[in-house]
């Protein structure tokens, strides 16, 4: 259930909760009023007098509503736990599926990354090795250069493994 229909049932069920506890005051009033044998035509002589008919009114409508709304109230909390409990496992489902895709990004960066490498050191070999050829076979820079490209070429073959560029240039170095 998703979070938007969570907060539709969670509203369907705060206005059940509200119209079942209108009802209950209204019952718990009429109940009052029949008890003390009130009529509508009677009404305006049902109204409380004296102090001791105020507090017998307050002390019954305080035990009748308080259970019936502390039940109701508790119903209430155990229902948003339980909504509650629904969106933690919903939330952790999220948070698996975020981690698997996570992972999956981090493989293809480290794979893009390696390419990268890859691509930056053929970059450097050609330059190196367009240098070396240019050079004359006297030239004491040209062993430099060779020693170089050896480096490149090792560090070349750790990164992708055996590839046809390393054997090309060792073959155009000797």
């Amino acid at each position: 259930m998703d979070y938007q229909t969570q907060g539709k049932v969670f509203n369907k069920l705060l206005m059940i909760f509200s119209m079942v506890m209108v009802f209950f005051v209204a019952l718990v009033i009429a109940f009052y009023l029949d008890r003390i044998d009130c009529s509508i035509s009677k009404l305006d002589q049902c109204l409380p007098r004296t102090m001791t008919d105020l507090a017998l009114m307050g002390d019954y409508f305080g035990g009748m509503l308080g259970a019936v709304l502390g039940f109701f109230t508790l119903m209430f909390v155990l229902s948003t736990v339980v909504m509650q409990k629904r969106q933690l496992v919903v939330s952790r489902e999220d948070k698996g599926l975020t981690q698997r895709e996570l992972a999956g990004t981090s493989k293809a960066l480290n794979a893009q990354h390696q390419i990268a490498q890859k691509n930056l050191l053929q970059a450097t070999i050609w330059r190196v090795y367009d240098e070396f050829v240019s050079l004359t076979e006297q030239d004491v820079r040209r062993s430099l250069l060779k020693a170089e490209i050896e480096e490149l070429l090792f560090e070349y073959e750790n990164i992708s493994g055996e590839d046809p560029v390393c054997h090309y240039f060792r073959s155009r170095l000797k």
